[in-house]
């Protein structure tokens, strides 16, 4: 159990340690259209690596889901389900390789 709670500590950590950043994605025009631009998410690579052991955790990259991923990850608050699920399409598709 302690093994587990051990992981799971230091999983947490790696997620809370992460330092995020978000650019702005603007779009030539949005201001005079009226709409707002989405928040491009940059991948640092503690976020990565912290992605990839939640991935390992769920038992890999093809059983890894993206809502189990956002519920193991929840500590950011950052990263939308939209997010996780590109970034985990993005990774399927490099580790089959």
């Amino acid at each position: 159990m302690d093994g587990v709670l051990s992981r799971s500590m230091t999983l947490l950590q790696a997620v809370r340690d992460t330092t995020l950043t978000l650019l702005a994605a603007t779009s030539v025009g949005a201001e005079n259209r009226g709409c707002e631009s989405a928040a491009r998410l940059r991948w640092t690579p503690q976020l990565h690596a912290a992605f990839e052991k939640a991935v390992a955790r769920l038992g890999g990259a093809r059983m890894a889901q993206p809502h189990a991923l956002r519920a193991l990850l929840a500590p950011t608050k950052l990263l939308t389900l939209a997010q996780l699920k590109s970034h985990l399409q993005a990774y399927r598709r490099h580790t089959s390789c």
